[in-house]
C-alpha cells in the first residue's frame, strides 16, 4: 500500500511528510550512524574579524509563530541573540496581525533594549506569514513597494515602530558606532507584498533583504505562481538593488537546492513535494546565476547533514532528518579581494535540539572601520 500523506501543520505553509506503517530506511546519499541519525559533518567557524576592520552580523530565524515563541521559548531567542550579538535580527513567519503588533513591539522593547523594530503583516490571511526586523540603533520611516497605495501603506507601517526609536538614542544601550540604517522598504517594487513577506534594510555600503518565500503548497497548487511570478519578480528586484550596491539576502527560501540539502533525496516523493521539485531547485539556481553566492555552501562546499528544517510531526530533529530551506545569500562582489565589504563567516545555529522546526542562521561581514 502506498504511504498516506499528511500535512505538516507545524511548518505553517504545508510541507508534506511521508508517513508509513513500517519504519522507513534512510535512503542513500547521507551518512547514518548506528542510531539511524543522519551524520552532520563539522562546519568550523571563521576566526575573529581583523582588528583593522569592523564587523556587521545578521541573524534570522523562521519562528513559526512569534506569540508562541515569546510565551514558551523566549530564552531560546535571547540565547541566540546573546551568542551572535546581531546588528540586525529578523524573525520570519511571525503570524501576527496588525492589531497585535503594538503589544509585541512593547514586549520586544523590554527584551531587546537598544533595538528598533518594524513589522510587515499578511493582509490576505489571519495568522499567516509575516516578517519582523530589529536593528541596533534607529530606523527611518519605511516605504512600501510600488503599488499605487504607497502613502497609506507607509502610514500603517510607521505605527509598527516601538516608541524608543523616535528618541535621540541617549541611554538606549546602543554603542555610538551602531551602523546607521538609511532606509527601510516593505515589499517589492513591482509586486504588492500583501502576504507580508519581505523587508529591505539599506546601509551605507550594502542592502540587506529579509524574505519569506512562498511555499508551493499542498499538491503544488502554488508552484506556477512561485516559479513564474514570485521568483521572477524577486530575482529582478534583487538585480535592481545590485545595480547600486551589494546585496545580502537572508530568509526561508522554501527550497532545498542541492541533493546534499535533502536527507532522503532518493525517495520517490521528493521530485513531487513542495520545496524539492526540479522546478523550484532550478529557479534557485537561476537566482544564484544572477550574481549571488550561497554563503554557507561557499564556506562548506562538501558538508553533508547540514539542514535548517526538520519536521516536528515526524520528530525528525533528534535524528537530523531534515532539509536545508534557509539561506544567507550575498552578491558575488562581496567575495572580491578588492571589495571594501566582504563576507567573513556564515553559519547555522543548529547545535542543539532547540525550539521549532527551523534553526536560526547567521552571517558576519567585514567592513571598513569608517563605514
Amino acid at each position: 500500500m502506498p504511504p498516506r500523506k499528511r500535512k505538516n501543520k507545524a511548518e505553517g505553509e504545508g510541507h508534506e511528510e511521508e508517513v508509513e506503517k513500517k519504519p522507513k530506511v534512510v535512503e542513500k546519499g547521507q551518512d547514518v550512524d548506528e542510531r539511524g541519525c543522519v551524520v552532520r559533518e563539522a562546519t568550523p567557524r571563521a576566526g575573529p574579524v581583523p582588528e583593522d576592520r569592523r564587523s556587521w552580523t545578521g541573524l534570522f530565524w523562521n519562528v513559526n509563530g512569534m506569540r508562541a515563541l515569546m510565551r514558551d521559548k523566549k530564552k531560546d531567542l535571547m540565547k541566540h541573540v546573546e551568542d551572535c550579538d546581531p546588528d540586525l535580527l529578523c524573525l520570519i513567519e511571525h503570524k501576527l496581525q496588525e492589531k497585535d503588533v503594538d503589544g509585541m513591539l512593547q514586549q520586544m522593547n523590554n527584551e531587546l533594549p537598544g533595538y528598533a523594530g518594524c513589522f510587515t503583516c499578511s493582509q490576505e490571511k489571519k495568522g499567516y506569514s509575516g516578517v519582523a526586523v530589529f536593528v541596533k540603533g534607529k530606523l527611518p520611516a519605511p516605504s512600501a513597494g510600488s503599488n499605487g497605495k504607497k502613502a497609506a501603506t507607509s502610514k500603517k507601517i510607521q505605527s509598527f515602530f516601538r516608541p524608543s526609536q523616535q528618541t535621540d538614542g541617549k541611554d538606549s544601550g546602543v554603542e555610538r558606532d551602531a551602523l546607521k540604517v538609511l532606509s527601510v522598504r516593505c515589499g517589492m517594487n513591482k509586486t504588492m507584498d500583501k502576504e507580508g513577506r519581505m523587508i529591505t534594510i539599506e546601509y551605507e555600503g550594502f542592502y540587506v533583504v529579509n524574505v519569506y518565500v512562498p511555499n508551493s503548497g499542498d499538491g503544488l497548487k502554488r508552484l506556477d505562481y512561485r516559479i513564474h511570478e514570485w521568483d521572477k519578480d524577486f530575482r529582478e528586484y534583487l538585480m535592481e538593488l545590485q545595480r547600486s550596491k551589494p546585496v545580502v539576502v537572508g530568509g526561508d527560501f522554501n527550497v532545498a537546492h542541492l541533493d546534499k540539502d535533502i536527507w532522503n533525496v532518493e525517495a520517490k516523493h521528493i521530485p513531487k513535494s513542495a520545496g524539492t521539485t526540479p522546478e523550484e531547485r532550478q529557479s534557485f539556481t537561476e537566482l544564484l546565476d544572477s550574481g549571488f553566492v550561497d554563503t554557507f555552501r561557499h564556506r562548506h562546499p562538501g558538508a553533508s547533514g547540514c539542514f535548517t528544517y526538520w519536521s516536528v510531526r515526524a520528530n525528525n530533529r533528534p535524528r537530523n532528518r531534515g532539509l536545508r530551506l534557509d539561506y544567507w545569500l550575498a552578491s558575488s562582489s562581496l567575495y572580491s579581494s578588492d571589495s571594501p565589504i566582504q563576507v567573513h563567516d556564515s553559519w547555522h545555529c543548529d547545535q542543539d535540539n532547540g525550539y521549532g522546526d527551523h534553526c536560526p542562521l547567521a552571517i558576519t561581514l567585514r567592513l571598513p572601520l569608517t563605514t
